[in-house]
């Protein structure tokens, strides 16, 4: 789970942003065993996994988006058979689960990570990183696609405000901190806010200037990188903080400060 993608960065350089078709509804292949004289790292396969699907979302023909749904499947199977607790690879699994029509296997990753997330939180219930990330999977992970998708996104505001209450107390305020909150403003719908947060902390950090300049290039101009509903590109772009492994580095400096405040 590197940093960034090199291969996303590439294409909003040379401003591609393909079409593609909707995703078919072709049986998912059977989840594939892991051998015990295998050595893998679940790191990579995660990474393999996310290019694939971005692959297969982008495709035009259906034969490649089916071969790279396949490959993106395989990939990320072995990862959550590696790391069955990371949260990470769970919704990453829902999400590439849900694009083939796997409805049943994307619903099932995503209970899995929801169980780990509201773990987390009632264990630590200021770890900013558990809220933002519960925030991100209730407002646009699998929970969009049921019937109380409401309740979801109720629960999805709450911890929002929750990650900018925590960021915002005295000793918050390092790039990391601003973006946490930045994207939680996004989750409540505040696009502009979302976007003057980061151009703040891209002044000073180099990953804030990255989401800076992807949300500018998506968020910003309504596209993704390949194409969604209007109201889905800021759900694409959520979605993928989620793939960045080291999103929250710099941000449990707020945490040690909080500990010892009273609230």
């Amino acid at each position: 789970m590197k940093k960034w993608r090199p291969m996303l960065a590439m294409l909003l350089v040379l401003g591609i942003f393909q079409p593609t078709e909707a995703a078919n509804k072709e049986t998912v292949p059977e989840t594939p065993m892991v051998s015990s004289v295998e050595i893998e790292d679940a790191a990579v396969l995660f990474e393999r996994a996310y290019i694939a699907y971005s692959d297969g979302k982008r495709a035009g023909q259906a034969n490649v988006r089916n071969e790279k749904y396949a490959e993106a499947i395989n990939a990320i199977s072995r990862a959550t058979a590696l790391q069955p607790d990371n949260t990470d690879v769970l919704l990453l699994a829902s999400q590439i689960y849900r694009s083939k029509g796997g409805a049943a296997f994307a619903k099932e990753y995503f209970i899995r990570a929801e169980s780990i997330l509201i773990a987390r939180i009632a264990a630590s219930p200021k770890d900013i990183g558990a809220n933002l990330d519960y925030a991100i999977a209730c407002y646009a992970g699998d929970s969009r696609f049921r019937d109380n998708y409401d309740s979801y996104r109720k629960i999805a505001y709450q911890h929002a405000d929750e990650v900018i209450r925590l960021v915002g107390r005295p000793g918050g305020g390092n790039a990391a901190q601003l973006r946490a909150m930045a994207f939680a403003y996004l989750i409540k719908g505040d696009a502009k806010h979302c976007g003057d947060l980061l151009s703040q902390a891209a002044q000073s950090d180099v990953a804030s200037k990255f989401y800076s300049e992807l949300f500018s290039k998506t968020v910003g101009q309504g596209q993704w990188l390949w194409p969604v509903s209007a109201d889905g590109v800021e759900k694409e772009f959520l979605l993928y903080v989620l793939t960045d492994s080291t999103r929250y580095a710099g941000v449990s400096d707020t945490l040690k400060m909080t500990d010892s405040i009273t609230k």
